[in-house]
């Protein structure tokens, strides 16, 4: 019977040591953690992962790897039609409580003008 390596000695805390043991930049790390490519899990906003499940992760060869990278991207496209699409541009609205005209409308006439405060100031 071979005697397992205790918890403690197996769990990898925070995105460095995962990255470390992978082999991989904290960045890189990070995005596939993210996007569900690594067997990871966040506890209390610290990503946690075990040595033995990411060891297994990429020990499973390309195949296996391939697969997972296809269900990401369908989940993704799923997601993004779903969402509205972020180049469409959106109707301007035009305030009809204001004074001044649309842009692009030609402006005719003269400007509104202001009051004289000299005839203001005779009235009072």
């Amino acid at each position: 019977m071979s005697q397992q390596p205790a918890l403690k000695d197996q769990i990898l805390r925070g995105i460095a040591e995962i990255a470390e043991f992978i082999g991989s930049t904290p960045r890189k790390t990070v995005y596939l953690a993210e996007t569900g490519q690594l067997p990871v899990f966040k506890e209390a906003g610290t990503w946690i992962g075990l040595k033995t499940t990411l060891t297994a992760h990429y020990q499973k060869g390309p195949e296996e790897a391939a697969k997972r990278r296809e269900a990401v991207l369908a989940s993704g496209e799923a997601k993004k039609q779903a969402a509205p699409d972020p180049g469409r541009k959106r109707r301007r609205t035009v305030d009809t409580n204001t004074s001044r005209p649309a842009r692009g409308t030609p402006v005719t006439g003269a400007a509104p003008t202001q009051p004289n405060t000299s005839e203001i100031l005779d009235s009072v």
